[in-house]
């Protein structure tokens, strides 16, 4: 199987070669952030023009087309015997052909990088420059192809010149993939993953002006071809694809995945909870099997991937004898790897030297919502923590004999998922900053600015460790006497923190200087400013309308500029110049950093004046560019049961606006967005 998978199917060359070849480029590919051309310089078969990896595999261009080598996602894991003596690891080679292309066809590199690739073949070595860019001269006649990426894609356009025939242009994809036309876009499934070529764009300078040109795919059977509109033949015809690669990661069993971060090389980490044995870990893995004590349904899943998503750098079990699921990570600037979470498990592995390494549930759990919230031993949050070799440097539990860090207060766990609100962040100082909702008898301590619980079914809480989690260093409820919860925690450029979230309570400690000091009914949002120092509150605001409200995330601009993101079931006006759809369910906020005045409001949605999405997350860019994204449709308006159903009963993605260059344009109601 190894071998077939990873040599080319009709011998051109060794399969142990390529592969050690592979690691080479690999690793350069992940020093640069782009993909890389190599050209054909007698490493290998004449007819070869050159090769590139791309995420989960490598393309190879040959004299009349392309071949296809992918694999998935757990490859480096198969290339050892696991201890039953297995080699196995999926994979799927296939051509791309050119028909009647010519067979003289020249690879031109442009733009190269300022390193080489080198080769060893017997006592005979070589070089050759490793480009950004190329062509393929004269694949028709009078028609190159030229190739480059963009932000790892491989991306690729077919140049006609004046008076050539772009009809020459026939694509002919192997019979053992899948390729479907689904608006306007060619869908290309193989065993190993999806690969998706963008509807073409076509165009012509003329005058130094863009000219569109009509264009698209025409399909039949696996045979490809362009169907082009009225142009000029007097000047180039460009016709421009991009080609997009997936890969998965999961076992056999359920993967669902909770969280995801990003470490300063742009590699990926996701927290994941997993439902059996055979997700892929690592040979560094601080555990490769889950947990199978009876009754244990799922545990904690890590995972690092490389910037470009072809390599698991990293992945590991964590878990003990019961439910685990990580509601947030972080990355440090030292690439340590910091997880906040809920455990049922009084044997999770909490290190010695952590804050609390002693299991103090609350009574017995069951949230009857799908699969999540069942913890008959009831549950602890904790925080864990993996240095840069992958090690569980740090762990441990906090609580006292309530359920904590799990949001089921009836009104504010209102979507699919909100029970695991909460997020953890990295302050300047290093210290580990907490957002979460805890109970009556959380340990408070001594400088806590409200050490007394307000009430309800939960409050909000602050917590701080320090680096090593061996200290408590701050720690109190922020709440009032109704139910309250906090989900987001940020900073702004002096270190301020920002804290968001929901409350039903009247008495919700917003001061007075804040833009909103008053509640408005139901359930509100909230967005607090703390100081990092003494931990104060220096301002704040409600927010909301007399229905419900809520603010999941907050986030600041270079200006110090404060943005929160929530939902609504009120009618929240729109600014005059922001965009918008009126009476929608998605609020974004603008605020000065005192909090003291709204810069701007806007809703974003169907306009039915119903909750359509869930919040998932949020971003504000060094140029002020806004990126959120969400999710809804039939699990979020249709979970549960009493006392924890779900209460965006009118969830769904149908009528959500949309570019006309969105890459789906349709959807059956229960999408991301």
């Amino acid at each position: 199987m190894m071998r077939a998978t990873y040599s080319m199917q009709n011998g051109l060359w060794n399969g142990m070669r390529s592969l050690l070849l592979f690691f080479s480029f690999l690793f350069s590919s992940l020093l640069w952030g782009q993909l890389q051309f190599i050209p054909n310089t007698g490493q290998w078969e004449d007819h070869v023009k050159f090769m590139t990896p791309v995420s989960g595999g490598r393309v190879w261009s040959n004299q009349q087309g392309l071949r296809f080598e992918m694999y998935n996602a757990a490859f480096f894991a198969s290339l050892h015997p696991n201890p039953n003596g297995n080699h196995e690891s999926k994979g799927h080679v296939f051509d791309c052909i050119w028909k009647n292309a010519s067979p003289k066809s020249q690879w031109r590199g442009e733009k190269h990088f300022p390193f080489y690739h080198q080769y060893f073949l017997g006592q005979r070595k070589g070089k050759s420059l490793v480009y950004e860019s190329g062509s393929l001269l004269q694949v028709y006649h009078g028609i190159d192809v030229h190739w480059g990426s963009v932000s790892q894609h491989l991306k690729y356009d077919w140049r006609v010149q004046p008076h050539a025939n772009p009809h020459q242009i026939q694509i002919e994809w192997d019979k053992s993939v899948s390729v479907q036309l689904k608006d306007g876009d060619l869908i290309i499934q193989s065993e190993t993953g999806t690969i998706i070529e963008k509807k073409p764009y076509a165009f012509q300078w003329i005058n130094d002006k863009i000219v569109p040109v009509e264009c698209a795919y025409i399909l039949d059977n696996h045979a490809v071809r362009f169907q082009i509109g009225n142009y000029d033949a007097n000047y180039e015809l460009i016709i421009d694809p991009e080609i997009i690669f997936s890969t998965y990661i999961g076992s056999t069993s359920s993967t669902f995945g909770f969280t995801a971060s990003n470490d300063l090389y742009g590699n990926l980490i996701s927290g994941a909870t997993v439902f059996g044995q055979n997700y892929p870990t690592s040979a560094n893995a601080f555990s490769v099997n889950f947990n199978t004590t009876a009754g244990n349904i799922y545990d904690i899943a890590i995972s690092k991937f490389s910037a470009d998503g072809t390599t698991l750098l990293y992945s590991t079990f964590i878990g003990g004898e019961a439910q685990e699921t990580p509601h947030s990570i972080v990355v440090d600037d030292n690439d340590d790897i910091y997880i906040m979470g809920v455990t049922g498990s009084a044997n999770f592995p909490a290190q010695p030297g952590g804050f609390d390494i002693s299991f103090s549930p609350g009574s017995a759990l069951n949230m009857n919502t799908f699969f999540y919230g069942n913890h008959p031993q009831g549950a602890d949050l904790f925080v864990a923590k993996l240095d840069n070799t992958g090690a569980l440097s740090a762990c441990t539990y906090l609580g006292n004999s309530d359920n904590d860090g799990l949001n089921y207060a009836n009104g504010l766990f209102y979507n699919y998922g909100d029970a695991f609100r909460g997020e953890i962040n990295i302050h300047p100082n290093g210290n580990v900053f907490v957002a979460t909702t805890v109970r009556g008898s959380f340990p408070v301590t001594a400088n806590a600015q409200q050490s007394v619980y307000g009430g309800g079914a939960s409050d909000g809480a602050l917590l701080v460790l320090s680096p090593n989690l061996n200290n408590l260093l701050y720690a109190s409820y922020i709440g009032g006497s109704g139910d309250d919860a906090c989900y987001a925690v940020q900073f702004d450029n002096a270190g301020q923190v920002l804290l968001c979230g929901g409350t039903k309570s009247v008495n919700f400690p917003i001061p007075n200087s804040g833009y909103d000091s008053n509640f408005n009914g139901n359930v509100d949002g909230f967005v607090l400013k703390i100081n990092p120092t003494n931990y104060s509150i220096s301002s704040g605001t409600y927010i909301g309308t007399g229905d419900f409200d809520q603010a999941f995330f907050v986030q600041c601009d270079n200006n110090n500029n404060v943005y929160v993101l929530g939902q609504t079931n009120g009618n929240m006006p729109i600014t005059a110049g922001c965009y918008g759809q009126a009476n929608s369910g998605l609020f974004i906020q603008k605020y000065n950093n005192n909090i003291s005045t709204l810069t701007w409001n806007t809703v974003i949605g169907t306009g039915s004046g119903e909750v359509d999405l869930s919040p998932t997350a949020f971003l504000v860019s060094d140029c002020e560019q806004i990126f959120f994204s969400g999710w809804g449709g039939g699990v979020n308006n249709n979970c549960g049961g009493a006392p924890y159903s779900c209460l965006a009963t009118e969830s769904t993605t149908l009528g959500l606006p949309i570019t006309n260059n969105a890459q789906q344009t349709t959807t059956d109601g229960s999408d991301f967005y």
